[in-house]
């Protein structure tokens, strides 16, 4: 198994961040990193919601099918996916500090070519996006 780590601090109400993450389809005002948001079941992440998106880790753009697995209000949001025989559980905590909001973004990626091939991942081009989303996610919840 693969963990990609990353953390931001946003100076914003916790309640603003949270509103803006949760809201899928409102993403395409804000995010680049994450594009092509689709939802099949509600536009704001819950419990069991489902939702297509794309990404560019690195040359060409992968299209990922995932589902909201859990979320814990103001707290916690957790996704799933698979995509190439590769299961991803991307989990988003969210913390409130003096100046706003601490999230911390998990990502794990497991399965077969992973454990055979995962050594040839570009850990570093995978976790630019997910710094590239929260930074966008900052610049728009700080504005």
């Amino acid at each position: 198994m693969i963990l990609l780590e990353t953390s931001i601090e946003i100076n914003a109400p916790m309640d603003k961040v949270w509103k803006k993450f949760i809201d899928l389809e409102g993403w395409s005002e804000w995010s680049t990193a994450i594009y092509d948001i689709s939802c099949s079941t509600t536009p704001f992440m819950q419990q069991g919601s489902r939702f297509d998106f794309s990404v560019k880790p690195i040359v060409l753009p992968v299209k990922i099918s995932a589902e909201t697995a859990e979320v814990v209000d103001h707290k916690k949001i957790v996704w799933r996916g698979v995509k190439f025989s590769a299961q991803v559980v991307h989990e988003f905590l969210f913390e409130k500090i003096d100046d706003g909001v601490l999230i911390t973004s998990r990502e794990y990626i497991s399965g077969l070519l992973v454990s055979l091939f995962g050594f040839l991942l570009p850990k570093r081009m995978l976790t630019a996006v997910t710094i590239k989303l929260l930074n966008e996610l900052k610049a728009a919840s700080e504005s």
